[in-house]
């Protein structure tokens, strides 16, 4: 995934900055490892996500809406599900 150039496809993304890039463990099949059945549903999630591909982004939007300008900012983690 481009995540450096995600401002150029997502409309009124003013700033898209990577911090960090996650790469991820070499083999897909990895993961699987982390299903266990003691752990809630979100830490059997995080353990999973942890072995994945993504990205920490910054990212700043802005629209214009009735004559007001509007912007919203978040720093988010996204990982690549096969």
């Amino acid at each position: 995934t481009d995540y450096e150039n995600l401002q150029n496809v997502v409309p009124n993304l003013v700033v898209n900055e990577v911090l960090e890039l996650l790469p991820g463990s070499p083999s897909p099949q990895t993961h699987l490892h982390a299903l266990d059945p003691n752990l809630s549903h979100a830490e059997q999630c995080r353990a999973i996500a942890q072995n994945m591909k993504g990205a920490i982004l910054k990212q700043v939007g802005g629209a214009k809406v009735v004559g007001i300008n509007f912007s919203a900012r978040t720093t988010l983690e996204v990982r690549e599900w096969p």
